[in-house]
This record gives structure tokens, sequence and C-alpha cells, in this order.
């Protein structure tokens, strides 16, 4: 509701000096349409006399008011909506020239777009081989973007949602993770370290060769998961839920800290409580 509220004030805004105009004209007209029979004629020449005439005039000059005010909201929203595709394309543009560099601007540059690109309703953005440490991305909208081989180093992407992006090869060392929706992607050969996914969800995940180590699992959702050859080495995993998860190496997840209160289906759970019944608990 909020949104759409501020849409119109926009779009007002937008047509404020066509709006002036109209009622700068419309406020007479109207006014003397009401006191048409009131007013006294000043002129009584030919036509001028005929007081038919005049009320053909304020007649014509209303339809003409209307249509100029609809043909000029088409035009101006037509207008509108071509320079939203050009600044949408600009800050494409913009994430293609930064792609593959690594200087110290173009992770902000590229920041810049991504918010600006949202705020258009734009989430489908090619950002792979893109240089993104070390930068605030809360509660960006990433959903089916291709993200192959990017870097996002301790960058923080907290609440963001990141539903069946392609993150191959990407690198999260020491990122932010919290409560970010990952379901569905694709995370194959990423690598974490230090890394912070509380509250994550990565519900049908492919995580097959991932690194995830010396990370924090708090409360994640990993149902449905693929977890073929992930690393797991001092991993803390606490309440996450591994139930539907396949293809769970047990000697590589219990190279982990702990799974203490983990949901897991019970033949892996009864696997681990053979090997190391202790890893559960503490």
């Amino acid at each position: 509701m909020k949104e759409k509220l501020k849409n119109t004030f926009t779009l007002i805004g937008e047509f404020k000096v066509l709006i002036y105009v109209v009622l700068i004209v419309l406020i007479p007209t109207i006014l003397s349409s009401l006191l048409f029979n009131k007013i006294p004629l000043l002129i009584h020449v030919g036509l001028y006399k005929d007081s038919s005439f005049w009320a053909g005039i304020l007649g014509n000059l209303h339809n003409t008011l209307i249509d100029v005010l609809i043909f000029s909201i088409i035009v101006a929203i037509f207008t509108k909506k071509i320079e939203t595709k050009q600044e949408i394309q600009k800050y494409l543009d913009s994430i293609d020239e930064c792609r593959y560099l690594k200087t110290t601007e173009t992770p902000y540059r590229i920041l810049v777009s991504i918010k600006r690109l949202n705020h258009h309703k734009v989430t489908e953005i090619n950002l792979t081989k893109c240089y993104v440490p070390n930068v605030h991305l809360i509660k960006a909208d990433l959903t089916s973007s291709q993200m192959m081989g990017i870097n996002l180093d301790n960058t923080n992407l907290k609440s963001s949602i990141m539903k069946k992006v392609n993150l191959k090869g990407g690198s999260l060392k020491e990122a932010q993770l919290r409560a970010v929706d990952f379901s569905e992607a694709s995370m194959k050969n990423i690598k974490c370290n230090n890394t912070n996914f509380k509250g994550a969800i990565l519900r049908n995940v492919d995580l097959c060769r991932a690194e995830l180590i010396d990370s924090t699992f708090v409360g994640t959702d990993l149902r449905g998961a693929d977890l073929k050859e992930v690393k797991f080495d001092n991993s803390v995993f606490y309440d996450a839920n591994f139930k539907g998860a396949i293809n769970i190496d047990i000697d590589n997840i219990l190279k982990c800290k702990s799974l203490k209160k983990c949901k897991f289906d019970s033949a892996i759970k009864n696997q681990i409580e053979q090997i190391k019944p202790e890893i559960l608990r503490k």
C-alpha cells in the first residue's frame, strides 16, 4: 500500500507543471461556464454579439483541455518508461564495465548499480566474475542472477533474497549471510571460511564440493540440499535441519565441531551416533 501511494505521488510530481497549466486555464473556463448567463457581453459586433457563439467557444475549450490533458499524460507515461529502460541499461552497462576489475571503487560501483536496479524491480542480474567484497548489500533481491566466480568476501548480505542464483565457484569468505534465502541455488565449489549462515535458507541447494570451513550454521535450513563432497572442517552446526539432504558423507560431516540439536533423517543420525555420538550433544 505504501509503495502504491509513493508511486502515485511520484507520478503527480512528474506531471506537476502540466497540472498547473491546465488548472490555470480550466478554472477560468469553469467559472465562465457557470456564470455564463450572468456575464454581460462586452462586444456587440457580428458573431460576437451572439451568446451561442461564446457558448460554443466554451464548449470547445472544455473538449480541448480534456484532450490536451489525456494526450500529455499518455506522452509523459511513455517518455517515463523509455527513461526507465535507459536508466536500467545504464546500470547494467556499468556492471559490465566493472566485470573482471579489482580496483577499490569497483565494489561500490556495482553496489550502487544493484540497488538502483532493485529500485526498478530488476532482480536477474549478471554478476559473473564481479569483485564485490567488503560492502553492505543488505536486503538485496538477486533472484535467478548469474554470479559464477563472484567475490563476496566480507560482504554483508543479511536478509537478501538469492533464490535460484548461480553461485558456482563464488568466494564467500567471512561473509555475513544471516537469514539469506538461497533456495534452489547452485552453489557448487563455493569457498566459505569463517562465514555466518545463521538462519540462512539452503533448501534444495546444490553444494557439491563446497568448502564450508570454520563457518557458523545456527538454525540453518539445509533440507533437500546436495552435500556431495562438501568440506565441513571445524564448522559449528546448531539446530540446523538436514532432513532430506542427499549425498551426506559421514566422514566429512564428522570433521565439524558440533552438530548439537541438528535434525537428520534417521539413517544418517544412526550412523553419526554409532561413530561419534558426542558431536550431537556438545
